[in-house]
C-alpha cells in the first residue's frame, strides 16, 4: 500500500528569515534533533523540495 501526503506551507516573504530561524533552533531543540534524527533514520523524508516564484507584474 502506498500513502502520499503533500504539504505545502506558504511563508510571507518578509517573514522568510524568521521561519528559517525557527528551522536552526528547532534543530538545536534536543526534541527536535531527536525527532529530526528519527525521521532521517526511518527514512520518511525522502526529499525536500523549495520553489521561490517571482511573481510577473
Amino acid at each position: 500500500m502506498t500513502v502520499t501526503c503533500c504539504i505545502r506551507y506558504v511563508i510571507d516573504p518578509f517573514q522568510k528569515d524568521a521561519f528559517e530561524a525557527y528551522r536552526a533552533r528547532l534543530k538545536l531543540s534536543p526534541q527536535g534533533a531527536a525527532n529530526f534524527a528519527f525521521a532521517q533514520e526511518a527514512r520518511f523524508i525522502l526529499s525536500e523540495e523549495r520553489t521561490w516564484p517571482t511573481p510577473v507584474v
